[in-house]
């Protein structure tokens, strides 16, 4: 043949791009400008990319949809074919003789074999390319990972063995992964997982999903605290599980240490010989401490609870309002002396500190505060300035 070209139609199958030829001069010249021929549109390359048919040109001043090229200016005859696979166009196959009538019958035959062989090719070379790229994402993805990731065989009665782990894996319990790939997921398992195991993997096969924490067991024997995701996929027919642990063993000192402050807070809390309160800008008491509720004449928070601040609870001369006014203007109360009414309608004599609690926008989200039943002092000092009076009125 004088001439001879493949073209492939690129992912969007708008156009057939050049990608060789036989001329090699030609095929670095027609690479370098981007050759490609528009499918349905672009000479019988076009066309063919289009159809999906074999087009034969004998005398190509007779073949309507003959593009003359100024490279190959020889042409006489032309026969171009599509490469497909499975009855997808992948390409084009582009003949091109200097004699009329090249092309016999016999040449057809021969070349839409070869062109079902690049077909095959083609495809094959393309799903290796996909598969290695797709290798490679997942290795990526893999060994990136901040959490451990293991690939795992399952069924509904077990858990199986190991198809592939991550470094972090490693990392984390102390095996290779050589070692991993020859244990099943039951070596990594604590004793009291092995009873809750079933219903996870019920809840696997029935949803596709499950997600539960966990300890697993590393090679030296330390057991390190996971929550895991595990998710269901078939490969290659089996079913096989993704999982995902993440250490949670700083998440479990953290809650460990936030629960024995929470502990002692709660203590000093409910021993404070002062009373404790936190109530909101609204006046509802959201927490007050055994002393408080007792000073007041209460048996219990929730009784106490039930009060609406902004309607009881201050006799007229304290009123509530000037409390807040000076919190939202100042921010905080020191020392400040009050009476509050206590359960029944007593009048008890306070001395309060108190601080506004506000969001990173400024907004009060709640007081909390400290107060001392000074009731008994009050009641000397009123006693004593009641003596001394007498005593001026006995003069």
């Amino acid at each position: 043949f004088y001439h001879a070209d493949i073209f492939l139609i690129e992912e969007r199958r708008e156009y057939a791009v050049f990608r060789v030829g036989s001329d090699p001069a030609e095929t670095l010249a027609w690479r370098a400008l981007g050759f490609r021929c528009r499918v349905g549109e672009h000479g019988m390359v076009g066309r063919v990319a289009a159809t999906g048919e074999p087009l034969l040109a004998g005398d190509v001043s007779k073949e309507p949809h003959f593009r003359f090229d100024k490279l190959i200016p020889d042409t006489q005859s032309e026969l171009v074919l599509p490469i497909s696979h499975e009855g997808r166009v992948l390409g084009v196959l582009d003949l091109q003789s200097e004699e009329l009538n090249a092309f016999a019958p016999d040449d057809l035959s021969v070349m839409t074999t070869l062109c079902g062989q690049l077909g095959a090719a083609i495809e094959n070379a393309r799903l290796y390319e996909a598969l290695k790229t797709s290798e490679s994402r997942y290795r990526l993805l893999l060994q990136n990972a901040n959490d451990a990731i293991y690939v795992h065989a399952v069924t509904p009665d077990s858990p199986g063995q190991f198809l592939d782990v991550n470094d972090k894996a490693c990392e984390m319990l102390g095996y290779t992964r050589e070692e991993f790939l020859a244990m099943d997921m039951r070596a990594i398992i604590v004793p009291e997982q092995i009873e809750r195991d079933p219903v996870i993997r019920q809840r696997l096969f029935e949803e596709g999903h499950a997600v539960f924490e966990t300890e697993d067991l590393a090679k030296d024997g330390r057991r390190v605290p996971v929550e895991v995701s595990v998710r269901l996929f078939d490969l290659h027919g089996v079913p096989t599980a993704l999982s995902v642990a993440r250490d949670i063993t700083e998440r479990r000192r953290a809650e460990a240490t936030l629960r024995e402050s929470e502990a002692k807070y709660r203590s000093l809390f409910e021993n404070a010989v002062l009373g404790i309160y936190v109530t909101s800008p609204d006046g509802k008491i959201l927490a007050a401490n055994s002393a408080l509720t007792s000073m007041l004449g209460y048996e219990t928070f929730e009784e106490f609870a039930a009060r609406d601040l902004e309607g009881e609870g201050y006799p007229p001369e304290y009123p509530r309002s000037t409390f807040k006014e000076r919190l939202d203007k100042e921010g905080r109360i020191v020392g400040l002396e009050s009476a509050w009414t206590g359960k029944g309608g007593s009048t008890v004599y306070v001395r309060e500190n108190a601080t506004a609690i506000r969001d990173a926008e400024g907004r009060v989200l709640f007081y909390e505060g400290t107060v001392e039943d000074i009731t008994q002092r009050r009641e000397m000092e009123e006693e004593k300035l009641e003596l001394e009076a007498r005593l001026r009125q006995a003069q």
